[in-house]
Formats: C-alpha cells, structure tokens, sequence
C-alpha cells in the first residue's frame, strides 16, 4: 500500500505470534476498510497502540478508537469494525 495512506494492512501471519497475559488473549480493535477512490480496494487494519486485556474494554472504547482512527485516514470508508482477540482475523 501507498505509504500516503498512513496504516498498514496487517496480514494473518504478522499477528500469529500475538501477545497473551496470563494465558488470555489480548483484545484489539480490526476496520475494514474501502478507498473512497476504488470502493472495492478494501483492506483490514488493526488500530495501533490499542490493545485490551477484555472485550469488554475493547467493546466500551471501540468506537471512540474507530473515530479517532477515521480522522487520520481520509482516503478510507469504514465498513465495519470489531473486537477481535490479538492474532486472529475478520
């Protein structure tokens, strides 16, 4: 992806070594993302430097996190979004 565009995608194997604490899985906001320019070059990103030890924290700041991150991305309609645990994907 055009480094213009801010966020990475993130693939399945760059998370599969996904951090746990004490055996529980961290929880991390995904988007689904289009370009507004090419509605069907879509693509998922993981929120950056936002990580959950509950879904339910995840749940609660999610869509403040998902404003924030839509407000740094322009170029992106936002889809959908959710709580995933770290390391698997949408």
């Amino acid at each position: 992806m055009d480094s213009s565009h801010g966020a990475r995608p993130v693939s399945t194997e760059a998370r599969l070594g996904a951090p746990e604490k004490g055996g529980e899985p961290m929880y991390e906001v995904l988007i689904v993302a289009c370009l507004i320019s090419s509605p069907a070059d879509c693509k998922t990103f993981e929120v950056p430097l936002y990580h959950y030890e509950t879904l339910h924290q995840c749940s609660v700041m999610a869509q403040l996190n998902v404003v924030e991150w839509a407000s740094h991305e322009p170029d992106w309609l936002i889809r959908r979004f959710t709580c995933s645990p770290m390391g698997s994907s949408i």
